[in-house]
């Protein structure tokens, strides 16, 4: 799989900040590899891609349409359940909490 120059390049800053990155799957298809072998890529570029992926969902285009978040536009739905998923697995990823542990130190 060939991933994008917006991608690398964006590694490149990260990498050229010193500061970690990490990627999010985004409107993955519900069926098919497409999510695995797009994780598959970007772990060859030496980038974590965070599960779970956001799947492809309509509730993501309702939810910007009527100007909310998914989760309050269908806080029950699937969805939503995503992305409260993916915010706890970033919320406990080292790269994140490294970030705000080194964001709390320079507020000090």
């Amino acid at each position: 799989m060939r991933i994008a120059g917006a991608v690398t390049d964006s590694l490149d800053i990260a990498r050229l900040a010193n500061v970690p990155a990490v990627a999010v799957v985004n409107a993955a298809p519900a069926r098919g590899r497409l999510a695995a072998e797009t994780a598959a890529a970007l772990a060859n570029l030496g980038l974590d891609a965070v599960a779970p992926p956001l799947g492809q969902r309509a509730a993501f285009v309702h939810a910007l349409t009527a100007g909310q978040g998914v989760v309050e536009y269908a806080p029950r739905g699937k969805a939503a359940g995503e992305v409260l998923a993916l915010l706890d697995r970033l919320l406990g990823h080292p790269a994140v909490r490294a970030m705000a542990k080194d964001d709390a130190g320079r507020s000090a």
